[in-house]
């Protein structure tokens, strides 16, 4: 079945000042340096050069602060972010920083670098578009998600935003589980045979503009088929310098990691 792409939205892609055609991005920040999502971390990853610094958006019961997970473990004991206000999460310290919002983090950042904003969980998207125009960053920011309705609501809420489709979701870790790897490994070998046409009908779904995928699933002859309809695609979250090169060699348009010093090695 051929790869088919019938929601061409027109959204220019986001280019960094810096002029790579390959974006380097930091994940979390720069995770590996810092506590993911900080704003520590976020500075960090501007320190690093990097030309887009990813981050997490989750909501609380009156806002939206910057996790991965709802759960967390905090300096005081876990909490669950959905069942605070901002303000009582912002109280608290994830080894010894605070958790940061939405805004701050906006506000750090905005004209300084590229932005990519993920949504984990639903519901919050008109907020999030909200935010966004508050802080005029419409063209500084890429919104991505695992979740195709999330993202079709975002457009809605914001046309002139640009979104991209996330894959395929790690459900409970299973790549880091020992005895989940015979069938990781099949699940990946099926992912890069049918790519194309697995995230083409979720591209379909989510009026995405670009694609953001695990780099195990990555091949040339998929970033290949994605250029040809117009698809941008952006590998996640690689920590190995070679795997970097070989992501480079296949022309793919960004690349996320903790590890954002490894890009001084890069070239």
């Amino acid at each position: 079945m051929p790869f088919r792409y019938d929601f061409p939205t027109g959204q220019p892609p986001l280019r960094s000042p810096s002029g790579r055609r390959i974006l380097r991005v930091g994940h979390s920040g720069a995770g590996a340096y810092a506590p993911p999502n900080s704003l520590r971390a976020l500075a960090l990853a501007l320190e690093h050069r990097v030309d887009m610094v990813e981050f997490d958006v989750r909501g609380c019961a009156d806002g939206l602060v910057l996790s991965h997970d709802d759960t967390v473990e905090t300096d005081a004991g876990p909490a669950t972010l959905s069942t605070l206000t901002v303000a009582q999460a912002r109280a608290l310290r994830v080894q010894g920083e605070p958790i940061a919002t939405l805004d701050e983090a906006l506000e750090l950042l905005r004209g300084r670098v590229l932005i990519n904003l993920d949504m984990k969980d639903e519901g919050h998207e008109r907020h999030i578009a909200e935010a966004i125009r508050r802080h005029n960053m419409a063209d500084q920011i890429l919104v991505s998600s695992l979740v195709a309705p999330s993202l079709r609501r975002l457009r809605e809420a914001m046309p002139e935003a640009r979104l991209g489709m996330s894959y395929p979701e790690d459900k409970g870790g299973a790549s880091n589980k020992a005895y989940m790897q015979i069938p990781v490994k099949i699940a990946l070998w099926y992912m890069r045979r049918f790519l194309p046409v697995i995230v083409g009908r979720l591209l379909a779904q989510s009026q995405a503009d670009d694609v953001m995928l695990y780099h195990k699933v990555i091949t040339p002859g998929a970033v290949r088929t994605f250029h040809a309809a117009g698809v941008r695609v952006f590998a996640w979250t690689v920590d190995n310098l070679e795997r970097m090169r070989q992501l480079v060699a296949m022309e793919v348009d960004g690349i996320t990691t903790n590890q954002t010093l490894l890009f001084d090695q890069l070239g």
